[in-house]
């Protein structure tokens, strides 16, 4: 949609933007950092300088790391075994070993938001297999994550923060699950339609 609105001639469809991508040349130019300058020619990035530096973990912190490790191995594993099913799966992984690097409260807040997501989603699996009480134990446990995560009060006026999060948090989910479905569905009429042309 980006390159109809600089060029809407350039491309018929998303099937004539894939099949000539060399067209993109048109309106799109890649630049790397050190290519790029101000007007008078000065750069407009600083040098990156990078140094190594070592460190020992304290016990604590290598269980962390050895959990944090297995983590994304178990995630590689089932989605080796979900074959495409586990693409998404595999990229969720990957985001985590780039946060790991970062820190261990980057890695901390991911992981919870992570947990939330997993459990809201759950909730939503139990409406639909109309499992009520599995659904209600859900939505208990991401009320307390969501305490948690927020820090928030136990109060009526927390219940009614916390609550408004959950409603949004799975109103998001929703969403996200219906645009994947429309996608997956407009990629399979574009396969049948290749299919049908060959």
């Amino acid at each position: 949609m980006l390159v109809h609105l600089l060029e809407p001639k350039l491309f018929q469809d998303e099937r004539d933007m894939v099949e000539n991508r060399h067209r993109l040349n048109a309106v799109v130019i890649r630049r790397t950092k050190p290519d790029a300058c101000a007007a008078d020619g000065s750069p407009l990035f600083a040098r990156r300088v990078v140094h190594s530096e070592a460190f020992d973990l304290t016990r604590a912190e290598k269980r962390f790391y050895e959990a944090l490790t297995a983590y994304p191995n178990d995630g590689y594993d089932l989605a080796r075994a979900r074959s495409n099913e586990g693409r998404s799966l595999g990229f969720v992984m990957t985001i985590f070993q780039e946060i790991a690097a970062s820190s261990f409260a980057a890695v901390r807040r991911t992981l919870a938001k992570r947990q939330l997501m997993l459990t809201i989603q759950e909730t939503i699996q139990c409406d639909e297999t109309l499992d009520v009480d599995g659904r209600n134990t859900m939505l208990n446990e991401a009320r307390q994550l969501i305490h948690h995560m927020h820090g928030l009060a136990t109060d009526t006026l927390g219940r009614a923060q916390a609550e408004q999060i959950l409603a949004e948090a799975k109103l998001n989910l929703l969403r996200k699950r219906a645009e994947a479905l429309e996608y997956v569905q407009r990629a399979e009429s574009y396969g049948g339609q290749t299919r049908n042309i060959a």
